[in-house]
This record gives structure tokens, C-alpha cells and sequence, in this order.
């Protein structure tokens, strides 16, 4: 993994940003960030808009995002650890493949993830809008804490040490459950039904704040 000094990056971002405007004003001209392999662990990218980028197979380590938009943006194949997310816009991200672990998610929205073969753990989420945003990935120790839930079915997820804390008392999560793996992402078993509300019950505490 190769690692980028940050005038270059600082380049690339100012470039994509300005292809991001060219959207809506044909007058600009950018071009779309596209990267593989890099180690961001020293660079900011706090002003970078992520919105349609395509990075593959690389590392974000200690960041702080606030209010970035991630909308669209291709993440395959990568590494977060210890990152926080804070009003984020992460509608429509590709994370497939990737590895989320140690980090927060405050105020985000996390609508339409696309998370195949994503493993997310020690992860907290805090106060986010969630939508259609875990399937065909792995989830262990995980903690929402005043999370929105909309049509999420945590579709065919290995789930492992789930905690909500809601002050909604109509919540009742396993509603959502109609499949779960219980083998592994290369090797999935899939369980159904009455069954697999059962295993989730035993994987998941909803805990009802006051």
C-alpha cells in the first residue's frame, strides 16, 4: 500500500470536487477521483466531498468526518479503524468488501448501504437514520443508541453481540428478521423464520432508555 503526500491529494481533491459542480455547471471542469491502494492514515481529507469517488482496497485510520458527504461513493475493498463519522451523509455507499472496525457514527444518515461481504465491528451508532443499511455482511459488537430504524431486515447478516438502546417503546426489532447467517461469509448458513428471530433474540438486547 502506497501512501500519497498530501499537495497531490490536496490536487486530486480540488479536481474531483470541482468535477462534483460540473454536474450541475457544465462551465467547470474536474475529474472524478479515483484511487487504489493508498494509506490516508497521514493526510486530510476533511474537505474532500466524496460524493461519486471510487477508492479501492485502501486505509482510513483515525479520521474525523464531519458533515462529508459520502453519497455514492465507491469504498471497495477498504479499511476504517478508529474513525468517526459525525452528520454524515452516508445515503447510497458502496462499502462492499471492507472492513469498518472501532469507530462511531453520530447523526448519520446511513440510507441504501450497499455492505456485501462487509465486516463491521466494535462499531457505536449514535442518534442515526437508518434505512436498508446491513445486508450479506457481518455485524459483531455493535451498539445503536437512538437510532431511527426504516425497513431494515439486517438481510442474511451473521450477528453477533447487538445492543440497542431506543426510547421508542413500539420498538421491537426482530419484527425486521426473516434471515441470518449463522456460518460465515464464505460459507453461509442461512436460517429463517421463527428460527431465525429466536437466534437473534439470543444475539441482540433492546434495552428501552427512558
Amino acid at each position: 500500500m502506497k501512501k500519497i503526500h498530501q499537495t497531490e491529494l490536496n490536487s486530486l481533491i480540488q479536481n474531483h470536487n470541482i468535477y462534483i459542480e460540473t454536474l450541475t455547471d457544465i462551465k467547470k471542469r474536474g475529474k472524478k477521483l479515483v484511487l487504489d491502494e493508498v494509506d490516508f492514515t497521514d493526510n486530510d481529507l476533511s474537505s474532500l466531498n466524496f460524493a461519486d469517488t471510487y477508492i479501492t482496497s485502501s486505509l482510513f485510520k483515525s479520521h474525523i468526518f464531519k458533515s462529508n458527504n459520502f453519497g455514492d461513493a465507491k469504498l471497495y475493498d477498504c479499511t476504517f479503524e478508529n474513525v468517526i463519522f459525525e452528520n454524515c451523509n452516508l445515503g447510497k455507499t458502496i462499502f462492499d468488501y471492507s472492513q469498518i472496525t472501532k469507530s462511531k457514527f453520530y447523526m448519520c444518515n446511513l440510507l441504501n448501504l450497499e455492505t456485501i461481504e462487509t465486516c463491521f465491528e466494535e462499531i457505536l451508532l449514535n442518534k442515526c437514520l437508518i434505512n436498508d443499511a446491513f445486508s450479506y455482511c457481518s455485524i459483531k459488537r455493535i451498539e445503536f443508541i437512538e437510532c431511527t430504524f426504516s425497513s431494515t431486515e439486517f438481510w442474511q447478516c451473521i450477528i453477533k453481540n447487538m445492543r440497542i438502546f431506543t426510547k421508542d417503546k413500539k420498538c421491537d426489532i426482530k419484527k425486521c428478521i426473516k434471515e441470518i447467517n449463522i456460518g460465515t461469509i464464505e460459507r453461509p448458513i442461512i436460517i429463517k423464520g421463527e428460527t431465525a428471530i429466536k437466534y437473534f433474540e439470543n444475539n441482540c438486547v433492546i434495552n428501552y432508555l427512558t
